[in-house]
Protein backbone atom coordinates (compact mmCIF):
# COMPACT_ATOMS: atom_id res chain seq x y z
CA UNK A 1 0.00 0.00 0.00
CA UNK A 2 2.86 2.34 0.89
CA UNK A 3 4.60 1.58 -2.40
CA UNK A 4 1.41 2.33 -4.34
CA UNK A 5 0.97 5.68 -2.57
CA UNK A 6 4.61 6.59 -3.21
CA UNK A 7 4.34 5.73 -6.91
CA UNK A 8 1.10 7.70 -7.26
CA UNK A 9 2.58 10.75 -5.54
CA UNK A 10 5.67 10.61 -7.75
CA UNK A 11 3.48 10.25 -10.85
CA UNK A 12 1.56 13.38 -9.81
CA UNK A 13 4.84 15.29 -9.55
CA UNK A 14 5.87 14.05 -13.00
CA UNK A 15 2.52 15.19 -14.42
CA UNK A 16 2.99 18.70 -13.00
CA UNK A 17 6.55 18.91 -14.33
CA UNK A 18 5.43 17.68 -17.77
CA UNK A 19 2.63 20.28 -17.81
CA UNK A 20 5.02 23.13 -17.07
CA UNK A 21 7.49 21.84 -19.66
CA UNK A 22 4.77 21.86 -22.33
CA UNK A 23 3.50 25.25 -21.15
CA UNK A 24 6.96 26.79 -21.52
CA UNK A 25 7.35 25.16 -24.94
CA UNK A 26 3.95 26.54 -26.01
CA UNK A 27 4.95 30.03 -24.88
CA UNK A 28 8.06 29.80 -27.05
CA UNK A 29 6.37 28.37 -30.15
CA UNK A 30 5.12 30.80 -32.79
CA UNK A 31 1.57 30.41 -34.03
CA UNK A 32 1.00 28.14 -37.04
CA UNK A 33 -1.41 29.47 -39.64
CA UNK A 34 -4.01 26.72 -39.14
CA UNK A 35 -4.29 27.54 -35.46
CA UNK A 36 -6.02 30.79 -36.35
CA UNK A 37 -8.63 28.86 -38.27
CA UNK A 38 -9.65 27.29 -34.96
CA UNK A 39 -9.57 30.67 -33.25
CA UNK A 40 -11.80 32.10 -35.98
CA UNK A 41 -14.41 29.42 -35.32
CA UNK A 42 -14.79 30.46 -31.69
CA UNK A 43 -15.24 34.23 -31.88
CA UNK A 44 -18.21 35.76 -30.12
CA UNK A 45 -19.77 34.71 -26.84
CA UNK A 46 -19.41 31.12 -25.66
CA UNK A 47 -22.96 30.37 -26.82
CA UNK A 48 -22.31 31.94 -30.26
CA UNK A 49 -19.00 30.10 -30.61
CA UNK A 50 -20.63 26.74 -29.88
CA UNK A 51 -23.38 27.48 -32.40
CA UNK A 52 -20.80 28.31 -35.09
CA UNK A 53 -18.87 25.11 -34.41
CA UNK A 54 -22.05 23.01 -34.30
CA UNK A 55 -23.08 24.24 -37.76
CA UNK A 56 -19.92 22.83 -39.35
CA UNK A 57 -20.58 20.07 -41.89
CA UNK A 58 -18.50 17.59 -39.90
CA UNK A 59 -17.80 16.95 -36.21
CA UNK A 60 -14.08 17.49 -36.82
CA UNK A 61 -13.72 20.59 -34.69
CA UNK A 62 -16.68 20.56 -32.34
CA UNK A 63 -14.91 19.37 -29.19
CA UNK A 64 -11.72 21.37 -29.74
CA UNK A 65 -13.80 24.42 -30.63
CA UNK A 66 -15.79 23.90 -27.43
CA UNK A 67 -12.57 23.67 -25.39
CA UNK A 68 -11.24 26.87 -26.98
CA UNK A 69 -14.52 28.75 -26.56
CA UNK A 70 -14.47 28.03 -22.81
CA UNK A 71 -10.94 27.36 -21.57
CA UNK A 72 -8.92 29.58 -23.92
CA UNK A 73 -11.11 32.60 -23.21
CA UNK A 74 -11.01 31.87 -19.48
CA UNK A 75 -7.20 31.68 -19.67
CA UNK A 76 -7.04 34.99 -21.54
CA UNK A 77 -9.27 36.55 -18.89
CA UNK A 78 -6.72 35.44 -16.30
CA UNK A 79 -3.99 37.27 -18.22
CA UNK A 80 -2.28 34.14 -19.59
CA UNK A 81 -0.17 34.68 -22.70
CA UNK A 82 -2.17 33.87 -25.91
CA UNK A 83 0.51 31.38 -27.03
CA UNK A 84 -0.42 29.21 -24.05
CA UNK A 85 -4.08 30.19 -23.68
CA UNK A 86 -5.03 29.07 -27.20
CA UNK A 87 -3.18 25.77 -26.67
CA UNK A 88 -4.18 25.14 -23.08
CA UNK A 89 -6.55 22.28 -23.89
CA UNK A 90 -3.98 20.49 -26.09
CA UNK A 91 -1.36 20.78 -23.34
CA UNK A 92 -3.78 19.33 -20.77
CA UNK A 93 -4.82 16.50 -23.13
CA UNK A 94 -1.16 15.59 -23.71
CA UNK A 95 -0.55 15.39 -19.96
CA UNK A 96 -3.66 13.24 -19.53
CA UNK A 97 -2.44 11.00 -22.38
CA UNK A 98 0.81 10.38 -20.51
CA UNK A 99 -0.92 9.81 -17.15
CA UNK A 100 -3.92 7.69 -18.27
CA UNK A 101 -2.44 4.35 -17.04
CA UNK A 102 -2.48 5.66 -13.46
CA UNK A 103 -6.28 5.53 -13.54
CA UNK A 104 -6.38 1.89 -14.76
CA UNK A 105 -6.46 -0.64 -11.92
CA UNK A 106 -5.44 -3.68 -13.95
CA UNK A 107 -2.03 -2.26 -14.95
CA UNK A 108 1.17 -2.84 -13.01
CA UNK A 109 3.35 0.02 -11.81
CA UNK A 110 6.03 -1.05 -14.29
CA UNK A 111 3.60 -0.77 -17.21
CA UNK A 112 2.43 2.62 -15.96
CA UNK A 113 5.93 4.03 -15.64
CA UNK A 114 7.06 2.70 -19.02
CA UNK A 115 4.01 4.21 -20.74
CA UNK A 116 4.45 7.56 -19.00
CA UNK A 117 8.15 7.67 -19.89
CA UNK A 118 7.48 6.71 -23.51
CA UNK A 119 4.74 9.34 -23.84
CA UNK A 120 6.75 12.19 -22.32
CA UNK A 121 9.70 11.45 -24.60
CA UNK A 122 7.60 11.00 -27.74
CA UNK A 123 8.18 13.94 -30.09
CA UNK A 124 4.82 13.45 -31.83
CA UNK A 125 2.88 13.94 -28.60
CA UNK A 126 5.04 16.88 -27.50
CA UNK A 127 4.74 18.58 -30.91
CA UNK A 128 0.96 18.15 -31.09
CA UNK A 129 0.61 19.41 -27.49
CA UNK A 130 1.81 22.87 -28.58
CA UNK A 131 -0.32 23.02 -31.72
CA UNK A 132 -3.94 24.03 -31.24
CA UNK A 133 -5.44 21.55 -33.68
CA UNK A 134 -7.37 18.32 -33.02
CA UNK A 135 -4.36 15.98 -33.02
CA UNK A 136 -3.85 16.05 -29.24
CA UNK A 137 -7.53 15.11 -28.93
CA UNK A 138 -7.11 12.29 -31.46
CA UNK A 139 -4.16 10.90 -29.48
CA UNK A 140 -5.99 11.17 -26.16
CA UNK A 141 -9.22 9.48 -27.25
CA UNK A 142 -7.35 6.74 -29.11
CA UNK A 143 -5.47 6.08 -25.86
CA UNK A 144 -8.79 5.97 -23.99
CA UNK A 145 -9.99 3.29 -26.43
CA UNK A 146 -6.72 1.40 -25.88
CA UNK A 147 -6.99 1.36 -22.09
CA UNK A 148 -10.73 0.67 -22.17
CA UNK A 149 -9.96 -2.49 -24.14
CA UNK A 150 -7.14 -3.47 -21.78
CA UNK A 151 -9.32 -2.85 -18.71
CA UNK A 152 -12.17 -4.87 -20.23
CA UNK A 153 -9.92 -7.78 -21.21
CA UNK A 154 -8.02 -7.99 -17.93
CA UNK A 155 -11.11 -7.58 -15.74
CA UNK A 156 -12.71 -10.53 -17.57
CA UNK A 157 -15.80 -8.50 -18.41
CA UNK A 158 -16.58 -7.53 -14.81
CA UNK A 159 -18.14 -4.06 -14.99
CA UNK A 160 -16.29 -1.34 -13.08
CA UNK A 161 -16.51 2.40 -12.55
CA UNK A 162 -13.30 2.86 -14.49
CA UNK A 163 -14.79 1.06 -17.50
CA UNK A 164 -17.89 3.26 -17.25
CA UNK A 165 -15.82 6.47 -17.16
CA UNK A 166 -13.71 5.33 -20.12
CA UNK A 167 -16.83 4.48 -22.13
CA UNK A 168 -18.35 7.89 -21.38
CA UNK A 169 -15.11 9.55 -22.48
CA UNK A 170 -15.13 7.50 -25.67
CA UNK A 171 -18.54 8.81 -26.62
CA UNK A 172 -16.95 12.28 -26.89
CA UNK A 173 -14.16 11.02 -29.17
CA UNK A 174 -15.97 11.29 -32.52
CA UNK A 175 -16.68 14.96 -31.76
CA UNK A 176 -13.02 15.75 -32.25
CA UNK A 177 -12.33 13.75 -35.44
CA UNK A 178 -14.12 10.97 -37.27
CA UNK A 179 -10.88 8.90 -37.34
CA UNK A 180 -11.33 8.25 -33.61
CA UNK A 181 -14.33 6.13 -34.57
CA UNK A 182 -11.94 3.41 -35.83
CA UNK A 183 -10.56 2.32 -32.43
CA UNK A 184 -13.99 2.88 -30.84
CA UNK A 185 -15.63 0.55 -33.37
CA UNK A 186 -12.93 -2.06 -32.83
CA UNK A 187 -13.41 -1.75 -29.07
CA UNK A 188 -17.13 -2.43 -29.54
CA UNK A 189 -16.27 -5.51 -31.64
CA UNK A 190 -13.91 -6.71 -28.89
CA UNK A 191 -16.69 -6.41 -26.31
CA UNK A 192 -19.28 -8.12 -28.52
CA UNK A 193 -16.87 -10.98 -29.33
CA UNK A 194 -16.13 -11.65 -25.66
CA UNK A 195 -17.73 -14.39 -23.60
CA UNK A 196 -19.37 -11.86 -21.27
CA UNK A 197 -23.14 -12.11 -20.93
CA UNK A 198 -25.33 -9.82 -23.05
CA UNK A 199 -26.40 -7.59 -20.14
CA UNK A 200 -22.77 -6.81 -19.26
CA UNK A 201 -21.93 -6.15 -22.91
CA UNK A 202 -24.75 -3.61 -23.13
CA UNK A 203 -23.45 -1.88 -19.99
CA UNK A 204 -20.07 -1.45 -21.65
CA UNK A 205 -21.43 -0.37 -25.02
CA UNK A 206 -24.43 1.81 -24.16
CA UNK A 207 -22.36 4.94 -23.43
CA UNK A 208 -20.82 4.67 -26.92
CA UNK A 209 -24.19 5.11 -28.66
CA UNK A 210 -24.19 8.95 -28.86
CA UNK A 211 -20.77 8.96 -30.52
CA UNK A 212 -21.87 6.31 -33.00
CA UNK A 213 -24.94 8.39 -33.89
CA UNK A 214 -22.76 11.47 -34.46
CA UNK A 215 -20.59 9.58 -36.93
CA UNK A 216 -23.63 8.02 -38.59
CA UNK A 217 -25.03 11.51 -39.10
CA UNK A 218 -21.74 12.69 -40.58
CA UNK A 219 -21.41 9.81 -43.04
CA UNK A 220 -25.05 9.93 -44.12
CA UNK A 221 -25.54 13.68 -44.47
CA UNK A 222 -22.11 14.97 -45.34
CA UNK A 223 -21.79 14.79 -49.12
CA UNK A 224 -18.28 15.24 -50.56
CA UNK A 225 -17.87 17.78 -53.33
CA UNK A 226 -18.32 16.40 -56.81
CA UNK A 227 -14.74 17.23 -57.73
CA UNK A 228 -13.59 14.71 -55.10
CA UNK A 229 -15.32 11.83 -56.87
CA UNK A 230 -12.90 9.58 -58.76
CA UNK A 231 -13.29 6.48 -60.87
CA UNK A 232 -11.79 3.18 -59.76
CA UNK A 233 -9.20 3.33 -62.55
CA UNK A 234 -8.04 6.75 -61.42
CA UNK A 235 -7.95 5.65 -57.78
CA UNK A 236 -5.96 2.54 -58.72
CA UNK A 237 -3.49 4.71 -60.63
CA UNK A 238 -3.08 6.99 -57.64
CA UNK A 239 -2.52 4.04 -55.32
CA UNK A 240 0.11 2.58 -57.64
CA UNK A 241 1.88 5.93 -58.03
CA UNK A 242 2.04 6.57 -54.28
CA UNK A 243 5.57 6.60 -52.76
CA UNK A 244 4.67 4.03 -50.11
CA UNK A 245 8.26 3.51 -48.93
CA UNK A 246 8.67 7.22 -48.28
CA UNK A 247 5.34 7.29 -46.44
CA UNK A 248 6.44 4.30 -44.34
CA UNK A 249 9.68 6.08 -43.47
CA UNK A 250 7.77 9.19 -42.38
CA UNK A 251 5.29 7.18 -40.31
CA UNK A 252 8.05 5.22 -38.58
CA UNK A 253 9.86 8.48 -37.87
CA UNK A 254 6.66 10.00 -36.50
CA UNK A 255 5.94 7.04 -34.23
CA UNK A 256 9.51 6.22 -33.14
CA UNK A 257 10.96 9.77 -33.05
CA UNK A 258 12.85 11.12 -36.10
CA UNK A 259 16.06 9.81 -37.57
CA UNK A 260 17.12 6.19 -37.24
CA UNK A 261 15.24 5.52 -33.99
CA UNK A 262 12.79 3.27 -35.82
CA UNK A 263 15.63 0.76 -36.24
CA UNK A 264 15.46 0.32 -32.46
CA UNK A 265 11.75 0.89 -31.80
CA UNK A 266 10.25 -1.13 -34.68
CA UNK A 267 11.84 -4.43 -33.50
CA UNK A 268 10.55 -3.65 -30.00
CA UNK A 269 7.04 -3.27 -31.42
CA UNK A 270 7.40 -6.60 -33.25
CA UNK A 271 8.50 -8.32 -30.06
CA UNK A 272 5.69 -6.62 -28.14
CA UNK A 273 3.15 -8.04 -30.61
CA UNK A 274 4.65 -11.51 -30.10
CA UNK A 275 4.44 -11.26 -26.28
CA UNK A 276 0.92 -9.80 -26.35
CA UNK A 277 -0.23 -12.61 -28.65
CA UNK A 278 1.05 -15.20 -26.17
CA UNK A 279 -0.75 -13.46 -23.29
CA UNK A 280 -4.13 -12.61 -24.86
CA UNK A 281 -4.84 -13.38 -28.51
CA UNK A 282 -8.21 -11.61 -28.61
CA UNK A 283 -6.78 -8.37 -27.19
CA UNK A 284 -3.76 -8.62 -29.47
CA UNK A 285 -6.01 -8.88 -32.53
CA UNK A 286 -7.81 -5.71 -31.39
CA UNK A 287 -4.52 -3.85 -30.89
CA UNK A 288 -3.13 -4.92 -34.27
CA UNK A 289 -6.38 -4.03 -36.05
CA UNK A 290 -6.38 -0.58 -34.43
CA UNK A 291 -2.73 -0.06 -35.38
CA UNK A 292 -3.28 -1.15 -38.97
CA UNK A 293 -6.55 0.76 -39.54
CA UNK A 294 -5.13 3.91 -37.97
CA UNK A 295 -2.44 3.92 -40.65
CA UNK A 296 -4.18 2.35 -43.64
CA UNK A 297 -7.49 4.28 -43.61
CA UNK A 298 -5.97 7.81 -43.68
CA UNK A 299 -3.52 6.75 -46.41
CA UNK A 300 -6.35 5.30 -48.50
CA UNK A 301 -8.49 8.43 -48.10
CA UNK A 302 -5.53 10.64 -49.03
CA UNK A 303 -5.11 8.75 -52.28
CA UNK A 304 -8.83 8.61 -53.00
CA UNK A 305 -9.31 12.37 -52.62
CA UNK A 306 -5.84 13.33 -53.90
CA UNK A 307 -4.95 14.95 -50.59
CA UNK A 308 -1.43 15.56 -49.32
CA UNK A 309 0.05 13.18 -46.75
CA UNK A 310 1.60 14.13 -43.41
CA UNK A 311 2.38 11.69 -40.57
CA UNK A 312 -0.04 13.38 -38.14
CA UNK A 313 -2.95 11.91 -40.12
CA UNK A 314 -1.99 8.45 -38.79
CA UNK A 315 -1.69 9.40 -35.11
CA UNK A 316 -4.86 7.43 -34.27
CA UNK A 317 -2.54 4.41 -34.39
CA UNK A 318 0.23 5.89 -32.20
CA UNK A 319 -1.10 4.78 -28.77
CA UNK A 320 -1.34 1.16 -29.97
CA UNK A 321 2.21 1.33 -31.30
CA UNK A 322 3.26 2.70 -27.91
CA UNK A 323 1.53 -0.09 -26.00
CA UNK A 324 3.49 -2.74 -27.90
CA UNK A 325 6.67 -0.86 -26.91
CA UNK A 326 5.50 -0.97 -23.28
CA UNK A 327 4.84 -4.73 -23.45
CA UNK A 328 8.26 -5.37 -25.03
CA UNK A 329 10.23 -3.25 -22.55
CA UNK A 330 8.36 -4.73 -19.58
CA UNK A 331 9.21 -8.24 -20.78
CA UNK A 332 12.84 -7.53 -21.71
CA UNK A 333 13.89 -5.34 -18.79
CA UNK A 334 11.98 -7.01 -15.97
CA UNK A 335 11.54 -10.64 -17.04
CA UNK A 336 14.35 -11.56 -19.42
CA UNK A 337 17.06 -9.47 -17.74
CA UNK A 338 17.38 -10.59 -14.13
CA UNK A 339 20.02 -8.08 -13.01
CA UNK A 340 18.56 -4.69 -12.02
CA UNK A 341 21.78 -2.88 -12.98
CA UNK A 342 21.64 -4.24 -16.53
CA UNK A 343 17.93 -3.49 -17.01
CA UNK A 344 18.47 0.04 -15.66
CA UNK A 345 21.35 0.56 -18.11
CA UNK A 346 19.19 -0.64 -21.03
CA UNK A 347 16.35 1.71 -20.09
CA UNK A 348 18.79 4.60 -19.61
CA UNK A 349 20.33 3.99 -23.04
CA UNK A 350 16.93 3.88 -24.72
CA UNK A 351 15.83 7.01 -22.85
CA UNK A 352 18.89 8.92 -24.05
CA UNK A 353 19.13 7.70 -27.64
CA UNK A 354 15.45 7.25 -28.52
CA UNK A 355 13.96 9.92 -26.27
CA UNK A 356 16.09 12.75 -24.92
CA UNK A 357 18.23 13.45 -28.00
CA UNK A 358 15.23 13.75 -30.40
CA UNK A 359 13.36 15.82 -27.79
CA UNK A 360 16.32 18.21 -27.54
CA UNK A 361 16.39 18.51 -31.33
CA UNK A 362 12.66 19.28 -31.36
CA UNK A 363 13.11 22.02 -28.76
CA UNK A 364 16.05 23.49 -30.68
CA UNK A 365 14.25 23.13 -34.05
CA UNK A 366 16.91 20.93 -35.60
CA UNK A 367 15.76 18.56 -38.40
CA UNK A 368 14.59 15.89 -38.98
CA UNK A 369 11.12 16.58 -37.57
CA UNK A 370 7.93 14.82 -36.69
CA UNK A 371 5.49 16.33 -39.15
CA UNK A 372 6.66 19.97 -39.12
CA UNK A 373 9.12 22.29 -37.34
CA UNK A 374 8.31 24.80 -34.65
CA UNK A 375 8.08 27.86 -36.87
CA UNK A 376 10.66 30.58 -36.02
CA UNK A 377 8.33 33.36 -37.04
CA UNK A 378 8.65 35.47 -33.92
CA UNK A 379 12.46 35.20 -33.98
CA UNK A 380 12.60 36.20 -37.65
CA UNK A 381 10.43 39.25 -37.07
CA UNK A 382 12.67 40.27 -34.17
CA UNK A 383 15.54 40.59 -36.69
CA UNK A 384 13.61 43.05 -38.85
CA UNK A 385 14.96 46.57 -38.98
CA UNK A 386 12.43 49.44 -38.83
CA UNK A 387 12.59 50.05 -42.58
CA UNK A 388 12.70 46.37 -43.65
CA UNK A 389 9.90 44.21 -45.04
CA UNK A 390 9.49 40.48 -44.38
CA UNK A 391 8.91 38.18 -47.35
CA UNK A 392 7.38 34.96 -45.96
CA UNK A 393 7.80 32.35 -48.69
CA UNK A 394 5.42 29.91 -46.99
CA UNK A 395 2.23 31.70 -47.96
CA UNK A 396 0.05 29.90 -45.42
CA UNK A 397 2.00 31.63 -42.64
CA UNK A 398 1.96 35.10 -44.13
CA UNK A 399 -1.20 36.19 -42.30
CA UNK A 400 0.26 34.93 -39.03
CA UNK A 401 3.40 36.99 -39.65
CA UNK A 402 1.30 40.14 -39.45
CA UNK A 403 0.63 39.42 -35.77
CA UNK A 404 4.33 39.53 -34.99
CA UNK A 405 5.20 42.41 -37.31
CA UNK A 406 2.51 44.51 -35.57
CA UNK A 407 2.64 43.56 -31.85
CA UNK A 408 -0.18 45.95 -31.03
CA UNK A 409 -2.32 44.08 -33.56
CA UNK A 410 -1.81 40.79 -31.70
CA UNK A 411 -2.61 42.42 -28.38
CA UNK A 412 -5.72 44.05 -29.83
CA UNK A 413 -6.83 40.86 -31.59
CA UNK A 414 -6.75 38.69 -28.47
CA UNK A 415 -8.27 41.42 -26.36
CA UNK A 416 -11.24 41.49 -28.73
CA UNK A 417 -11.31 37.69 -28.79
CA UNK A 418 -11.41 37.62 -24.99
CA UNK A 419 -14.40 39.96 -25.03
CA UNK A 420 -16.18 37.89 -27.70
CA UNK A 421 -15.74 40.52 -30.42
CA UNK A 422 -14.66 39.73 -34.02
CA UNK A 423 -11.20 41.02 -35.03
CA UNK A 424 -10.71 44.17 -37.01
CA UNK A 425 -9.01 43.51 -40.32
CA UNK A 426 -5.58 45.08 -40.63
CA UNK A 427 -3.72 45.00 -43.97
CA UNK A 428 -0.26 43.46 -43.68
CA UNK A 429 1.06 44.02 -47.22
CA UNK A 430 3.05 47.07 -46.15
CA UNK A 431 5.45 45.06 -43.97
CA UNK A 432 4.76 41.47 -45.15
CA UNK A 433 4.47 41.47 -48.95
CA UNK A 434 3.31 38.41 -50.87
CA UNK A 435 5.96 36.78 -53.05
CA UNK A 436 3.30 34.69 -54.69
CA UNK A 437 -0.38 34.37 -53.78
CA UNK A 438 -1.51 32.07 -56.58
CA UNK A 439 0.02 28.84 -55.27
CA UNK A 440 0.06 27.05 -51.94
CA UNK A 441 3.67 27.53 -50.95
CA UNK A 442 3.55 25.51 -47.73
CA UNK A 443 4.76 22.44 -49.62
CA UNK A 444 7.69 23.67 -51.67
CA UNK A 445 5.94 25.05 -54.74
CA UNK A 446 7.64 28.47 -54.68
CA UNK A 447 7.90 30.14 -58.11
CA UNK A 448 11.08 31.87 -59.28
CA UNK A 449 9.26 35.09 -60.14
CA UNK A 450 6.68 37.07 -58.24
CA UNK A 451 3.55 38.28 -60.07
CA UNK A 452 4.08 41.59 -58.26
CA UNK A 453 6.27 43.54 -60.71
CA UNK A 454 6.83 46.39 -58.26
CA UNK A 455 8.02 43.97 -55.58
CA UNK A 456 10.41 42.30 -58.05
CA UNK A 457 11.83 45.65 -59.05
CA UNK A 458 12.30 46.81 -55.45
CA UNK A 459 13.95 43.53 -54.44
CA UNK A 460 16.47 43.85 -57.27
CA UNK A 461 17.29 47.51 -56.64
CA UNK A 462 17.15 47.60 -52.83
CA UNK A 463 17.74 44.10 -51.39
CA UNK A 464 18.75 45.61 -48.03
CA UNK A 465 15.12 46.61 -47.48
CA UNK A 466 13.99 42.97 -47.23
CA UNK A 467 14.38 39.93 -45.06
CA UNK A 468 13.29 36.50 -46.36
CA UNK A 469 11.79 33.82 -44.11
CA UNK A 470 12.21 30.52 -45.96
CA UNK A 471 10.75 27.04 -45.31
CA UNK A 472 13.42 24.74 -43.95
CA UNK A 473 13.36 22.23 -46.82
CA UNK A 474 12.62 24.49 -49.81
CA UNK A 475 15.11 26.18 -52.12
CA UNK A 476 14.95 29.96 -52.10
CA UNK A 477 14.10 31.38 -55.57
CA UNK A 478 17.17 32.65 -57.42
CA UNK A 479 15.63 36.12 -57.56
CA UNK A 480 15.94 36.28 -53.76
CA UNK A 481 19.33 34.67 -53.24
CA UNK A 482 21.08 38.00 -52.82
CA UNK A 483 18.59 39.01 -50.07
CA UNK A 484 19.27 38.36 -46.38
CA UNK A 485 17.49 35.13 -45.43
CA UNK A 486 16.54 33.30 -42.23
CA UNK A 487 15.13 29.79 -42.09
CA UNK A 488 12.08 28.54 -40.19
CA UNK A 489 14.49 26.37 -38.21
CA UNK A 490 17.90 26.58 -36.57
CA UNK A 491 19.75 26.09 -39.83
CA UNK A 492 20.70 27.90 -43.03
CA UNK A 493 18.37 28.73 -45.89
CA UNK A 494 18.51 26.36 -48.87
CA UNK A 495 19.95 28.38 -51.74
Amino acid sequence: MQTRARNTALAAVVAVVFFFFLAILALNTSFWCDEFGWVGATYGSIQEAIQVVAKDVSPHIFLDGFFMAIFSKAALNLGINPHLAIRLHTVVLAVLFAMLPWFIKTLSHRERWIWTGWAILNCALVRMAVNSRPYASILFFSAVALFAAIEFSRSKGVFSRIALVLSILLTLGPLTHVYVMMPITLYAVLVLASRTDLKSKLKFLAPLLPGVLVCFWWFVFFKPHSYLAVSWNELFSRLMATPWLDYARQILGGFSNPGKRSLIVAPLVGYGIFIQWKKDKRLCLFLMAALFSGIAVPLYLDRKYNYFFVPRQTFTALPFWGWFVVVALDQICFSKIRRPAVSTAVLAMLTLVVGLIPLYRLIENIPPFVDQPRLKLREAVAQLKPDQKLIVLSSCNRSTAGLYVYPDYMKEMFERYRKGQPPEERPTEERVPFWDSSSLTCFGNIPENSPDAELMKEVQSHPERFLVLAPFDVRVPSRLRHVECVSEINGPCVR
